[in-house]
């Protein structure tokens, strides 16, 4: 797909915009920056593997090295600008959809990214869970695993009513307890949650319980 493959980055579902939901983005290297740029590229199951799906040229004509995403919601590429030995400087180059950097979900999404969430109760963080960012998600699902919060994060796992990816993160979340925890009725109390929702019918939530 790429000749020069170096940064790699997966869209945190704010930003840019729903289109780019579930999209890699792939920098394709190859010292000249006429040939070269950021590619695009989604998945879909197929068996037990995946395939590519919409492969597109989203940066063109510059020699990206890295990509990722800043908590501002803008897409960042880090630019050689020409050859294989370099021209002894170099630039970054900021993406953003105008029509969302400014809105309310980025600002709110960078302003939890850069709080401290060991301040907060509990109760507070459990709704972020089903933040439409990963990183938010991230974030949160590991600050609950870091307290041991087990009930807070069974409640979610195991409620229905739930979005798939709040209780996907729940569920990791109760992995990292069991794994990590000295306190061995907060362990059995983690895995105890689990069995049941190998019934689940979403096929995601009974691999993420696995």
């Amino acid at each position: 797909f790429a000749d020069g493959p170096s940064g790699l980055t997966y869209y945190p579902g704010t930003g840019l915009g729903k289109k780019y939901n579930g999209t890699f983005f792939l920098c394709d290297f190859r010292g000249d920056a006429s040939i070269s740029g950021v590619r695009s590229f989604k998945l879909k199951p197929a068996g037990a593997s995946f395939e590519m799906t919409q492969p597109d040229k989203f940066l063109w004509n510059v020699l990206a090295t890295d990509i990722e995403f800043g908590p501002d919601g803008g897409l960042y590429a880090t630019d050689w600008i020409e050859g294989w030995e370099g021209v002894n400087r170099g630039r970054v180059v900021r993406i953003t959809n105008p029509k969302l950097i400014d809105s309310k979900q980025v600002k709110n999404v960078q302003a939890l990214l850069a709080m401290d969430m060991t301040q907060e109760k509990p109760g507070k963080l459990v709704p972020r869970l089903g933040n439409p960012d990963r990183r938010v998600r991230m974030k949160t699902q590991l600050e609950l695993a870091r307290r041991e919060a087990v009930g807070f994060l069974a409640r979610v796992a195991k409620n229905s009513s739930k979005k798939r990816l709040a209780r996907m993160h729940a569920i990791w979340g109760l992995g990292h307890v069991a794994r990590n925890t000295t306190n061995a009725r907060k362990r059995r109390t983690a895995v105890a949650v689990l069995p049941a929702l190998m019934a689940a019918k979403d096929p995601w939530l009974r691999a993420a319980v696995v």
